[in-house]
Formats: structure tokens, sequence, C-alpha cells
């Protein structure tokens, strides 16, 4: 459902009351978008609300006074180019036209994010899942993974656990990790081997709703370390990884004998 509500005033106090209207609407579980329209005042008095609007939803996120927020789960867009505008069709779905001047402020809020153990008779959907992750690493060529290798290694033989990502009660996505050991510390590890959110529910706060589960899972088990590799080019990712605490391990080197190298090295003399 969607709270919108014009702003005509062009006062400071009016859009802080509106918006805390909405806020409220959006915490007791009333409203999963909110919409603020303000406009058509001059560039000024548009500033000035633009400027107290983001203040305010700092200190909201500050105080973590959002329930069911996660971090960096609200968005404030403000518009400047209207055809690049990100929720252009949610504006036109509710009859907002583009004008210059105005401001468009959306809030989202209470998404639901779940993470639930695949079934037995989702491992199709993994598979695909599986094939657009490859598509976006532009690796889909190195896959040969089939709907019975899968579910032999999750259900059969269990050396990998899986997970679900659901958006709102929509697969978002999938989260794919097994047990390593370290001889360092002397028990099992976690070692992620993918985590995958499609395009259209990204910057929702999967991954650190992932991370999170995983952590949880690490302390309950007593385990050290969580480990995983990430693509060089995909710096989006290294920074978040980075914000979470997480090291670069720049001074190994991932070596893999793949199964034609095996092969020969069986076979060499």
């Amino acid at each position: 459902m969607i709270y919108r509500k014009d702003l005509h005033k062009h006062s400071v106090v009016e859009a802080l009351y509106e918006l805390d209207v909405a806020i409220g609407l959006a915490r007791r579980g009333r409203m999963k978008i909110v919409m603020l329209v303000v406009g058509y005042g001059a560039s000024g008095s548009t500033h000035k609300i633009k400027t107290a609007i983001l203040e305010r939803l700092e200190y909201y996120d500050t105080k973590r006074q959002i329930k069911g927020f996660l971090p960096g789960e609200y968005l404030d867009i403000f518009n400047v180019n209207y055809q690049k505008f990100k929720y252009k069709d949610l504006l036109r779905e509710n009859k907002c036209e583009y004008n210059k001047g105005v401001i468009y402020i959306v809030v989202w809020g209470l998404i639901v994010l779940e993470i639930r153990k695949i079934k037995e008779n989702q491992i199709d959907i993994l598979l695909d899942l599986i094939y657009k992750m490859a598509e976006y690493e532009k690796l889909r060529h190195e896959v040969t993974a089939s709907k019975e290798s899968l579910f032999k290694s999750i259900f059969v033989e269990h050396t990998a656990m899986c997970e679900l990502l659901y958006c709102d009660d929509k697969i978002a996505g999938y989260l794919l990790y097994f047990y390593n050991f370290s001889s360092f510390t002397g028990y099992k590890n976690l070692y992620i081997e993918d985590i995958f959110v499609l395009e259209e529910y990204r910057r929702q706060g999967f991954g650190k709703t992932c991370f999170k589960f995983l952590a949880e899972k690490a302390i309950e088990e007593n385990l050290d370390r969580i480990d995983w590799i990430c693509l060089d080019w995909n710096q989006k990712s290294l920074d978040f990884y980075k914000s979470m605490g997480a090291k670069n391990l720049d001074f190994w080197c991932l070596h893999r004998l793949d199964k034609e190298a095996i092969k020969a090295l069986v076979e060499k003399e």
C-alpha cells in the first residue's frame, strides 16, 4: 500500500510533520511504501525542505526508531533527472507528473526479508538462480551443475547448505554455503560459495541479512571464521565487505586444479 501526501505550503515544519505521520503509518504496518511529493516551490524553499527531511531520516536511522527497517532499507530520493529516476513508474501509477522544482521523496519501509531453507522441490529454482548469477559474473560458460547434482549435494550427501531469500514472500535470491576446516584453529568454519540477489531486489538489505544469519550460526556453533572470495572487478561488493570489517587476505593466492588438470596429473608418469 502507498501513502501519498502532496505538500503545497513549502514549509519545513509541514514537511517534517507529514514525514512523521507517514513513518508512523509504516511503523504500525499500515503502509509499505511512503511517498511525499513536495512542490512546486522555488529552489530555495525546496532545498530547505530537502535538507530538513534528510536530517530527520538520518535521525530515525540513528535512533533505530523505524521498527522493521534494516539499516539502509529506506531510500530518500530527490528527483534530478526524471528519465533516470528509479521510481518514475511508481510516480506515474500515482498520477504524479514531473515538474521542475518538485521534490519526490520515496521512503520504503517494513519490507519483509526472510531466509528459508530450500525445499526438495525447489532445486529447479536454485539452478535457474545459479545461471542468473553466472551471467552477472560473466561466467555462465563455466556452469556445469544440474538439478541432479545439486539435489545430491544438498539433500543426500549434505555437502552443501542452501537457503532461499524472500522479499515480501517472493523469491529474491539464494545463499549457498558449506563447512571447511582450518588446521590453525583445529575447527570447522563456514565458507560462503554464493550470495546472489536478483537485480530488482538489491539495495534492500539482503547482504547484511545474509551475513548476520551466518554470523549467528557461527556463534551458535562456536566457529571462528567465515570465508569467501570475490571477483576483483566487483568493487561495490569489495567496499561492502570492508564496511563490515572483513579482511582482504591479499597475501594468499587462490589455486585450482580443474577436471582436466586432475586427470592429467593422475595420468602423468
